[in-house]
């Protein structure tokens, strides 16, 4: 069954050496080892409502990390994965990819989305990172998967086997949750959950954005 598509999700993947990283750590920042963040945009007509909500929370995450020696990359999906920036310093990148973000207007089949094979080839690309020991995907998008090719088993196999933290920011112009009932991001839930991640219900609510965004800045540079 379809959920409704007037909302987007974000969730964010972390590489650490093991699950007693995750914690807060004390240290400099130059201590830390290199970080690489990969953002993953949903482009589906459906999204044309929140299309500037998204790219304001890829502005949001550029301007939280800003200062800080990282690396990343933008990549969208709708009915097919579209790869929007290569590999370059983090700032550049998502101010960049975020520009560049923009609503399809036709997809086939209808409502297509290829969300698992996005995250795929966004794990895949942080894998080929020479030196990247903390990885970040950050996931912009529907939760829920429809037509992809790679199937979520693989998926979270792929990042509990690499270690990698997962985040889900949910944003809407409803809630995700209605009493005990999860209205969309079921996979993406599990994903945060299976990998001592979080997920966060922003909605459309700029502050609830702000607030989201410091934590997850606070649990990928534990220094900061």
């Amino acid at each position: 069954m379809r959920t409704s598509t007037w909302w987007l999700a974000v969730g964010a993947c972390l590489s650490i050496p093991s699950a007693a990283a995750y914690g807060d750590q004390a240290g400099a920042s130059a201590s830390l080892p290199k970080l690489v963040i990969g953002v993953v945009v949903d482009v589906r007509p459906d999204q044309m409502p929140v299309i500037d909500f998204e790219r304001q929370v890829v502005n949001a995450i550029s301007s939280a990390f800003e200062g800080l020696s990282a690396e990343g990359f933008v990549v969208a999906y709708s009915d097919r994965v579209q790869w929007i920036t290569g590999v370059s310093t983090l700032e550049s990148a998502l101010r960049d990819g975020g520009r560049r973000i923009n609503a399809d207007s036709i997809v086939a089949p209808p409502f297509a989305s290829v969300l698992n094979d996005s995250v795929a080839e966004g794990l895949e690309r942080l894998a080929s990172e020479a030196g990247a020991v903390r990885k970040a995907l950050i996931v912009v998008g529907e939760g829920n998967d429809g037509a992809s090719s790679t199937k979520f088993s693989t998926v979270l196999q792929r990042a509990k086997g690499d270690s990698v933290q997962c985040f889900a920011l949910f944003v809407a112009t409803h809630r995700s949750q209605v009493g005990r009932i999860r209205q969309y991001g079921f996979d993406l839930m599990r994903l945060a959950s299976a990998t001592h991640g979080k997920i966060y219900d922003v909605r459309t609510e700029p502050e609830r954005l702000d607030k989201a965004v410091t934590d997850l800045k606070r649990r990928l540079v534990p220094q900061s």
